[in-house]
């Protein structure tokens, strides 16, 4: 379907192929709430269905075949994504010995003919890609679960990251850890004396971020993976967007910085590639 024809979800035929994906959910998840968004990788429209379940492949199971002919027999770029509440999630974290599982591990993102896409091994991804409100790239973001709590640890991730892509003058990057956060300003001269590795601009907890949103004791093996990646997302959307609760931490380095002032109407990405993010 050629994009003069396909619309997003204004198109009559991808509103209908919506409500018959939620409705499929709902005959066995009543509760279940959905959310709508564009993307483009792929390029399509994307149902995010929010289910209070440890269990999201049974979700997967309720849609697949039908997603499957949506696709495939009447070639229309939608795609469903089963994840879980971030309360639940914050709930098992505070569980001992747990980890977490926060969507499906066969997310309905097919290509005709390919498996489901699958973030790949070679860095050329960053966990979090954060861009302002004209859609220009504002910062890189990446998420260490068991990174040591060491700046010229985090210089020398950096730096390989920045070593596999030309975003030396994205104004921003971040590396973010259970215990504390660094921030670098984009410095492409220093940079290139430094052969890319140079201590942060900024260093802050994230201590209280974390407690923010996870109240609690919370044990160091909770933090794993995806469980960590969805919090902070969590944290950087409220910067940007505003909280409807109680207000969302804010470091003072990072006025200092000025990163909270240029987070304002910004759009946090998850796993955006390096290569889209000019």
């Amino acid at each position: 379907m050629s994009s003069d024809t396909y619309q997003g979800s204004e198109n009559p035929r991808i509103r209908e192929a919506i409500a018959d994906l939620e409705k499929l959910v709902r005959q066995s998840y009543p509760d279940a709430t959905f959310e709508i968004s564009e993307g483009d990788d792929p390029s399509g429209t994307y149902v995010w269905a929010t289910v209070d379940t440890t269990d999201n492949d049974k979700v997967m199971d309720l849609v697949v075949d039908r997603l499957l002919e949506l696709q495939v027999d009447q070639k229309l770029p939608i795609y469903f994504v089963p994840v879980r509440p971030f309360e639940r999630i914050a709930e098992e974290l505070k569980q001992p010995n747990r980890s977490v599982s926060v969507s499906s591990s066969r997310a309905g993102v097919f290509k005709t003919g390919n498996p489901p896409v699958k973030r790949p091994e070679s860095h050329n991804f960053s966990d979090l890609t954060i861009r302002d409100e004209n859609n220009r790239p504002l910062a890189l973001v990446e998420i260490e679960g068991d990174v040591a709590s060491r700046p010229d640890y985090a210089a020398i991730l950096r730096s390989n990251v920045l070593s596999h892509t030309s975003a030396l003058d994205i104004p921003f990057f971040l590396v973010l850890t259970p215990s504390v956060g660094y921030l670098w300003k984009s410095n492409p001269p220093l940079d290139a004396a430094n052969s890319l590795v140079r201590l942060p601009d900024a260093e802050f907890s994230t201590a209280e971020i974390l407690q923010h949103y996870v109240p609690g004791p919370v044990s160091e093996t909770g933090w794993l993976g995806s469980a960590l990646e969805l919090v902070f997302y969590q944290w950087l959307f409220d910067l940007a967007n505003g909280s409807n609760g109680v207000a969302p931490t804010k470091p003072r380095e990072l006025t200092d910085t000025g990163f909270l002032q240029s987070m304002r109407g910004a759009h946090v990405i998850l796993e955006d590639e390096f290569d889209r993010v000019r």
